[in-house]
């Protein structure tokens, strides 16, 4: 009885230190086990899924941030500071459309897999696409609910900033 008590101690210590491991996340091990809100600091609103839609090619949107799984992400480490945003009610990750890389393309979820262009970073507080070198945004710096997300140019513009929150 104790040994298998213990047995599972070790079982779950290690699915813990293994899960860690996945979900990585610049956030706190609690957001990482629930998922993080992609705040926008202009707007004061989340990302999500168009609609909470779960579907490829989904458009993502800025929202009011509140307990809908879609406005939830995982920052999931791929290895040289590069993250796949994952959205905990899809499973797809935030891509630009067709893995494109110019300005004002639309960012939507899609199928998480190797291609770089669903591979971002964090600098400072800019999402920044690893493929295209453009900074997720609002369209049009808009602040209001359902406006679409972009990636532009990065700059200092407020509306390109953003912060993992729980």
């Amino acid at each position: 009885m104790a040994r298998n008590r213990q047995r599972a101690s070790v079982a779950a210590a290690a699915a813990a230190v293994i899960g860690g491991l996945f979900f990585f996340a610049p956030v706190s091990q609690a957001q990482a086990a629930t998922g993080s809100f992609l705040y926008n600091l202009n707007s004061g609103k989340c990302l999500s899924p168009a609609g909470g839609a779960v579907g490829n090619n989904t458009g993502t949107v800025i929202y009011n941030c509140d307990t809908d799984p879609s406005r939830l992400w995982y920052a999931v480490y791929k290895g040289n500071n590069n993250y796949q945003l994952l959205n905990l009610n899809s499973g797809k990750c935030l891509s630009p459309a067709g893995g494109a890389g110019a300005n004002n393309t639309a960012t939507v979820i899609y199928t998480c897999d190797n291609d770089s262009s669903r591979l971002w970073y964090f600098s400072g507080n800019l999402v920044v696409n690893y493929s295209s070198g453009k900074c997720l945004t609002p369209a049009g710096g808009a602040v209001g609910n359902n406006t679409a997300t972009v990636i532009y140019n990065c700059d200092t513009h407020p509306s390109r900033t953003w912060q993992l929150t729980s």
